[in-house]
């Protein structure tokens, strides 16, 4: 089941019980929370010497995330800094709802990126997109997975193909088009890892062999690549 149905069955059994539902990503509650990491990054930059970034990346999946990455950078004045948004084909919610200037529900996620799986995102990224300088963009899968396997050996961590997403738009060296006429200069890129919960390596050389990836990866975005 996709997580559109499952809140369907739980919500309908919660009348007369002494229970509360919290929303994953369409609750002001939830987007406070991750606000927060903002006000962390604003410490992280100021000790390297920087006082804001040239951008920030992102997934989306319902907009919770993104929602409150743009509060948090409302509250420290960064409202002018772009954010990239990332998400995969069969998982692109929100890609279609700025296409469309409204919440657009898609039939099916069809994407490996299961935790992007919302089949619509919250009205306030909409609103919050024609606002201030979102931009949406696509990956397919199997780079987002290239990337989850670049990101293992470059730093040790597994994440799940959702980060993989975000990953790309610096493994690729896309983020240069993606900021288009916005330069980030020399101020440096910040990349929200966020998604790990639901891989481990087995699960993670499972999609490397589905789509056929070399998990070495040598071939694939060297380093140089990723500077601006």
């Amino acid at each position: 089941k996709q997580w559109y149905q499952r809140r369907v069955a739980i919500t309908a059994g919660d009348e007369g019980k002494t229970c509360h539902y919290i929303h994953p990503f369409d609750s002001p509650v939830v987007w406070d929370g991750h606000s927060t990491l903002i006000h962390e990054v604003v410490g992280q930059l100021a000790s390297a010497g920087y006082e804001e970034p040239g951008a920030v990346v992102t997934c989306v999946g319902g907009g919770g995330l993104l929602a409150g990455i743009a509060h948090g950078m409302k509250h420290v004045h960064w409202d002018h800094v772009p954010i990239v948004a990332m998400e995969t084909y069969g998982a692109d919610s929100f890609n279609k709802a700025v296409k469309a200037g409204k919440v657009v529900k898609l039939d099916e996620i069809t994407s490996c990126a299961k935790t992007l799986g919302a089949l619509a995102v919250c009205q306030e990224v909409v609103d919050l997109s024609q606002k201030r300088k979102i931009t949406s963009h696509l990956v397919d899968d199997k780079t987002a997975v290239e990337c989850c396997v670049l990101f293992l050996r470059d730093h040790q961590f597994l994440v799940e193909p959702a980060c993989g997403a975000t990953l790309a738009a610096v493994y690729t060296g896309k983020i240069r088009e993606y900021l288009e006429e916005q330069s980030p200069g020399t101020s440096p890129i910040v990349v929200v890892i966020c998604g790990g919960a639901t891989v481990d390596i087995d699960t993670l050389n499972g999609l490397a062999a589905k789509f056929d990836i070399d998990t070495k990866l040598e071939k694939y975005y060297p380093l140089e690549q990723m500077r601006l």
